[in-house]
Order: structure tokens, then sequence, then C-alpha cells
């Protein structure tokens, strides 16, 4: 589950030792809503906020009533009801026949779950949160934060509660949504929602001419790692000065070895050199990468794929893209990326209005 952590977890980060913030977490949905359960926001007690959980129309809402949180310690579920369409008595003037429950609740900077959340991200390991908003157990309040790491090892599992049962308790397969589960104990029950933590996308480009430029800082923008390979020093050196990424000198009979490619979730092809490009391809193509895109027209695409068995031939996206129009060095990133991000979610990149 995407939950956008690069930028709470650069917020949490920069908290001096005996700051606090609150964390705001949408725990439940019905109808429209523009975040789903499991996404998160952070607030400072200045009232900025870090994150989004709607389009704008309930963040200043929730930072007033953050306010009380920090002030007390005790968390808070806020309720917004829009079902039935009609403006609600507080007038935020939302407009979406919904529901969303958001939990409030105070962290400190020394956090141990939220720190090791923010070690996990840093790492891009896989992990599990755990979130409880309801409960009636002495020693575990609403807003306590649970997380298993990559490895299995839970962090924040209050004494009166086993891990194995807790482990117990979670489904057998690992969801790729937000799930509510319960969890009944001798001493009480709580109600708790399970939040997949999956690592960034990495991209990788193949290719570090101008018009990668774009397309590194627009994968980045949304919160991809992105690694660059090119064996021009010029193009690199070019690279490093105008972004912020990964930039590998590598030829490419060394990418194998750098480990790159096992890595990546995709990689589009673009050094603007006919037998560069060919043989980029065909080393990307024993790799099980789910989007491989190559820049450039279809005629251009059939010469590049001229050696390469045609077993790889449909895996290969060229000219790599949506037909957005696109005819600028930023929109083409914006059609490449548009295609690579449907495809590593399994869509079809139709308009929402189909």
């Amino acid at each position: 589950m995407d939950l956008g952590l690069g930028e709470l977890q650069r917020t949490f980060e920069r908290l001096a030792p005996a700051d606090q913030i609150v964390l705001a977490s949408v725990v439940e949905t019905r109808g429209s809503t523009y975040r789903k359960p499991g996404a998160m926001m952070l607030i400072e007690s200045s009232g900025l906020t870090h994150g989004l959980l709607s389009g704008g129309c309930l963040e200043g809402d929730l930072a007033e009533h953050a306010t009380s949180v920090l002030a007390t310690g005790q968390p808070s579920l806020i309720t917004y009801d829009m079902l039935s369409g009609e403006e609600p008595p507080w007038g935020l003037g939302l407009g979406c026949q919904g529901l969303v429950r958001v939990l409030l609740t105070r962290i400190d900077a020394n956090d141990p779950v939220f720190t090791r959340l923010c070690h996990v991200h840093a790492r891009r390991q896989r992990a599990m949160l755990l979130q409880v908003f309801q409960s009636d157990l002495a020693d575990w309040q609403a807003g306590s934060l649970m997380l298993a790491d990559g490895s299995g090892q839970w962090f924040g599992v209050p004494q009166s509660l086993e891990a194995k049962r807790l482990s117990a308790a979670l489904p057998t397969n690992r969801p790729d949504r937000a799930v509510e589960i319960e969890l009944d104990t001798p001493q009480g029950r709580a109600r708790l929602l399970l939040v997949p933590i999956d690592p960034p996308r990495r991209l990788l480009v193949l290719g570090a001419g101008p018009d990668a430029v774009p397309l590194v800082r627009l994968a980045q923008a949304i919160g991809w790692d992105v690694d660059v390979a090119d064996h021009r020093p010029a193009y690199i050196e070019q690279l490093l000065n105008k972004t912020a990424c990964r930039a590998n000198r590598l030829r490419p009979d060394q990418i194998d070895d750098s480990g790159l490619l096992a890595r990546a979730d995709a990689v589009v092809i673009m050094s603007h050199h006919l037998e560069h490009d060919r043989a980029w391809i065909a080393r990307v193509a024993e790799h099980p990468v789910a989007y491989i895109g190559l820049l450039g027209p279809a005629a251009r695409r059939e010469r590049v794929l001229e050696d390469i068995p045609e077993t790889h031939h449909r895996r290969i996206h060229g000219p790599a893209g949506l037909d957005l129009g696109a005819e600028l060095p930023e929109t083409i990133a914006l059609s490449i990326l548009a295609e690579a991000h449907a495809m590593l979610n399994d869509r079809d990149g139709r308009p929402l209005s189909s």
C-alpha cells in the first residue's frame, strides 16, 4: 500500500528530542472519499500539516482538533459524515457523499514504533502496521501503534498480549489494502486497523541524457526511488548537477553485477543510441521486471528488437508511455510514468470517467 511515507519520515526525523506531533490516520471510510483507510498525516503544534487526508477540506479542522490532542495526550476519533449529501452543520463545504473517520494520536519524537516505521521505509523493507482505534483494554488505549518489520519482529506489543496471539489474529495472506481486525483477549476486546507497508517503487533509467532529468524529477516527486545508469561520464555529471538521484557509470555488460536490475520495478531505456539500446534491452529482457519502456517511435523499436528473442517482444513497451499528446520532455516523462504506474498497479490507464 502506497502511504506516501517519504514526507512523513522527513517530518518526523526533523523533530527535536522534546517535540511532540499528532498522527492523523484514516481508520474507516464509506462511500466517496479522497483517501482510504491507512492514509496518514502529521500535524505540528503550529497547525502545519504534512500529507493529505482529503483534498484540503478536512486538514484545517483536523489541525484545530489536534491542538487539544497535543495538550491532553488523549487520542480523538473524529467522524465526518457526508453520506446524505447535505451540508453538515459544521459547514466545511465538502461536497463528497462519504464518511471518513480519522484517529488523532499524539506521538513523541522518540516514539519507538514510528521510529521503526521510518527505519523500515528508509531501508525499503515491507512491514505491517497495526493501529488500535477502539479498545476496552486497560493498558492498550486507542491510538496505540504496533509494527511487524520485514523480519517478523514485533514492536510496541503490550506485555499483556503475546506476539504469537497477535500474529494468529492476522489474515493468513498479506492484504494489499488496509483491513480492520478484531482482537479478543482475556482482558478485553480491541478493534485495530492493519496497514500493509510496501517499499517505494524503484525506477531504473538506462540513459542519462538531458531528457532523463524531467523523468527522474517526476518519479521522485511521486515518491519513487530512482537509479540511473549510463557509460558516458559527461551525461552522468550533468544529471548529478540537476537531480538528486543515484547515477551509476555503467556499461550494459556491467548492469547484471550492479544489482540494479534485480531491485527495479520499472525500467526505461532512453540512451538515444541504437546499439546501446539494443545492448540494454538484451540485459533487461532476461530479468522479470514488471515494466520495460523503450523511448522512440515504433519503427525504431523494431530495429532495436531485431536480435532480441521474440518471446521478449511483448514485454517491451515502445513507444513508451500513454497517448497523452505529449511533445515536451516534461510531458513525455508524464506519459511514461503514467503507463508504468498503471502497469505496476494492474490498471489499463483508461479514463476514470469511462
